[in-house]
């Protein structure tokens, strides 16, 4: 313990605090991380692919004749815009549209810009999720699905988007306790990449491209969360009895 805060940055002199010693920990935000950092301080190891992310990729889910109509005008778009989209146009013509065809059910709601933070091993990770799915109606209490980068493909900037979303997992993993798997999703441009993390262990899928028929199977996947969440919220209310 002493060596533990002999290499942290006192963030509070007060002795009589009570959470002195949260206050003494490392404080880190989601977008200070690299996968390397991750990997190596909370000795995550990644694997090509886990159970929970491939059955999550194979469920089937029928997509309604109208969204197929649409999603065939979004990935026009997608083709002919997204290089020059900002996030902001990104977030409005891209990943709106798609989140809102997913259509979540009650006790599964999506938010967006809500801030999550939890002490995980020795250090105090913190960020704003750009799209979580969790329940609760007004504001998140369990967070099961983080939804990060909202980058253009050509944004040259140099933080990791793959790194901001596993931290926002771990912060997830924390409050929920429940050792089932965390859900995630990064978005550069038009490519989608989903993750899954379970425990210590964390697998990335292949991009999928939305300028593509990779569209179809994006909605699908999204969509499929409905489900694994409900019965994941159903099977922690039969073990609360």
């Amino acid at each position: 313990m002493d060596a533990l805060r002999a290499r942290m940055e006192p963030l509070c002199l007060l002795s009589s605090c009570p959470d002195r010693l949260l206050c003494l920990m490392e404080s880190r935000a989601f977008a200070q991380w690299t996968l390397q950092d991750l990997q190596d301080t909370f000795r995550l190891k990644r694997h090509t692919t886990l159970p929970s992310l491939e059955t999550w990729l194979a469920m089937p889910n029928e997509i309604d004749p109208a969204h197929r109509q649409t999603l065939e005008r979004l990935q026009e778009r997608v083709a002919r815009n997204s290089a020059y989209w900002s996030e902001e146009e990104l977030k409005f013509f891209l990943i709106a549209p798609l989140i809102n065809m997913a259509d979540y059910h009650d006790p599964v709601h999506f938010f967006g810009g809500r801030l999550i933070s939890a002490q995980v091993d020795d250090f105090y990770l913190s960020g704003v999720v750009d799209g979580m799915l969790a329940d609760g109606e007004y504001a998140p209490r369990r967070p099961f699905f983080c939804l990060h980068e909202y980058k253009p493909e050509e944004s040259g900037r140099k933080d990791d988007p793959a790194a901001q979303v596993l931290s926002a997992m771990l912060v997830a993993d924390r409050l929920n306790e429940d050792d089932e798997p965390v859900f995630g999703a990064y978005v550069l441009g038009r490519f989608w990449f989903f993750l899954v993390l379970e425990g210590r262990n964390y697998a990335i899928s292949k991009d999928y491209s939305t300028s593509h028929n990779d569209i179809f199977d994006v909605l699908r996947i999204l969509k499929n969360l409905d489900q694994l969440i409900r019965e994941r919220v159903e099977r922690a209310t039969l073990r609360r009895g």
